[in-house]
């Protein structure tokens, strides 16, 4: 069933902030990907997440450490655990980017995959690659955890009610 209003604000948002495009176009493609392919579909999920978290919270810029010259931490990564808390308790929030972030990372940097996409969405038929409980876990987690946050903080940006939203439009027209 569909929330006729709820989904008319959303596209009066849309159109208000065209930003918002960028995040619910790879929210879509996560969608598109999550049966064949969840490993990439997280990497659509958690973009989702990290570009809404760009939208609405200041980012701040990492202390440099003496000796290294490089950032004391990762602030992709510490503003999607923000975005995250937008929508969940910041412990939920934690578990959440250490899993996601880590499942993520593994895909868009190595090529990693965690879940069935090697027999197209379904368990290999003969010897699977992966023992099952590591990919029910994995293909649980994208559903449940990876799109159901992205598709919560979605609603969020685009049902307008978030403080620095209002802001952050009048700041750029």
């Amino acid at each position: 069933m569909v929330d006729c209003e709820r989904l008319a604000k959303a596209w009066r948002e849309l159109r208000r902030d065209g930003r918002l495009l960028r995040p619910v176009s790879a929210y879509y493609q996560g969608v598109s990907l999550l049966d064949d392919h969840p490993s990439f579909a997280i990497v659509a999920f958690v973009t989702a997440i990290e570009e809404v978290g760009t939208l609405l919270i200041p980012r701040e810029t990492p202390e440099v450490c003496a000796a290294c010259q490089r950032p004391k931490f990762n602030s992709s990564r510490q503003l999607f655990r923000r975005a995250l808390e937008l929508v969940r308790s910041p412990e939920r929030a934690k578990e959440l980017t250490d899993n996601l972030y880590g499942w993520r990372s593994g895909t868009a940097h190595s090529g990693q995959l965690f879940g069935y996409e090697m027999a197209f969405g379904d368990r290999p038929l003969q010897g699977g690659r992966l023992p099952l409980n590591v990919a029910d876990t994995f293909s649980g987690a994208v559903r449940l955890r990876a799109q159901d946050t992205a598709k919560d903080l979605l609603h969020l940006a685009l049902g307008g009610s978030l403080p620095h939203q209002s802001s952050t439009k009048q700041a750029n027209g």
